[in-house]
């Protein structure tokens, strides 16, 4: 399945939610959306991965990494895995 990646914010918070996959294109529209986030709200950064079919630890691991790099000195990042499919 293709991933699809989804921004919210509020000030000081950004919120990723990537359903389907987490691979390189997947990587790369978080960075996109992030990087249209005015800095002033880079301070939390949560990133929620739903329902995934597969994950790629590297792409996982350079989108934490260019994240970490960007955000405010007084920054937090929060990564939540939900996979709903199993419930009724």
């Amino acid at each position: 399945m293709a991933p699809s990646v989804y921004c919210y914010y509020r000030a000081g918070s950004i919120t990723l939610r990537v359903r389907g996959a987490f691979d390189r294109q997947a990587c790369e529209q978080c960075i996109g959306a992030y990087e249209r986030v005015a800095c002033a709200w880079r301070k939390q950064l949560i990133v929620v991965l739903e329902e995934l079919d597969k994950v790629e630890e590297r792409a996982l691991e350079t989108l934490l990494y260019f994240c970490e790099r960007s955000l405010n000195p007084c920054r937090e990042i929060h990564l939540v895995q939900r996979d709903d499919r199993h419930h009724s």
